[in-house]
């Protein structure tokens, strides 16, 4: 779900963006390399890689390599947004309606349903066309908005409610089903469960019109905490030798335990954040002038 709304967000900002954002591009490439860089460094001088030819060009290449898929497709999208907002900003109302109508039934909801009987294989989408949908509804968001309810809790009760179900299924129903795949209401990419409690999530908190200083200078380092935490070095040992999250799979201080996961990484990795653009990153960013 925070894949989708990255690019909900995504979505809602860019839809009126119709030349190529190279600028944009620049920066999320600056961002990617520094982080791989500097995560690599830090493992081999720790000794838990080898410098070897394909580690030094999966660091300098993250993007090319494919070194955290979601940071690769994010960036290809980029290239196609000037093209997908000249078809969106082109269709009526109705017609955008049926698009998604058809798109989420192909992409999300019968492969969901599908799935679960085995008779629809898992590569029937791809990643690229998942966030090119998610990127749409934000779209259709700032064009239209969402109007089930005008009452903005509604979003907020229905997204928690959805979220309940995906815990629900994944703790309880999905282990006692031996041929339902273990976590997979929650973790397939392209759930229908998880896109509709992002959607209802993503408009409620939308709709908040939030100024907190504090929650804005948390947010504008959530994609840093991203870079970071889903690293494929990090994660390596974040979750197994740190935190060791698989020794508390069944302990009653599982929510405990999750709580204070979250809120260690997430205070580690703003602070990291904070420093790196102090020491680099805005500099840089002198260099490459944001989107007007």
């Amino acid at each position: 779900m925070a894949v989708d709304c990255f690019v909900l967000i995504t979505g809602y900002f860019c839809i009126y963006n119709q030349k190529p954002m190279y600028n944009k591009l620049a920066r999320l490439w600056v961002h990617r390399l520094l982080f791989s860089v500097v995560i690599s460094i830090i493992f081999i001088i720790l000794g838990l890689r080898k410098l070897t030819i394909w580690y030094s060009i999966n660091a300098l290449f993250p993007v090319i390599t494919n070194r955290h898929n979601f940071i690769t497709v994010f960036f290809i999208l980029y290239f196609f947004i000037p093209f997908i907002n000249k078809l969106l900003l082109s269709l009526s109302k109705k017609e955008f309606l049926i698009y998604l109508f058809i798109y989420i039934t192909v992409i999300s909801f019968l492969p969901t349903f599908l799935n679960w009987t085995k008779k629809v294989p898992d590569d029937t989408y791809s990643y690229l066309a998942w966030m090119v949908l998610i990127y749409c509804i934000g779209a259709y968001i700032r064009l239209y908005g969402l109007p089930l309810c005008e009452k903005k809790y509604f979003y907020a009760l229905a997204g928690c409610a959805m979220y309940c179900f995906l815990i629900f299924m994944t703790l309880v129903v999905e282990p006692r089903i031996s041929w339902l795949p273990k976590y997979y209401t929650a973790l397939m990419v392209n759930s229908f469960f998880a896109l509709i409690t992002a959607v209802f999530l993503f408009y409620f908190f939308l709709n908040l019109k939030l100024t907190n200083k504090p929650i804005n200078t948390i947010a504008e380092s959530t994609f840093t905490v991203l870079l970071i935490e889903s690293d494929p070095l990090v994660r390596s040992v974040l979750y197994t030798k740190i935190f060791k999250c698989a020794q508390f799979g069944t302990s009653p201080y599982l929510g405990l335990h999750i709580i204070i996961t979250v809120i260690t990484i997430y205070t580690f990795c703003i602070l990291v954040d904070k420093l790196v653009k102090v020491l680099f990153l805005n500099w840089i960013w002198k260099k490459i002038p944001p989107l007007n």
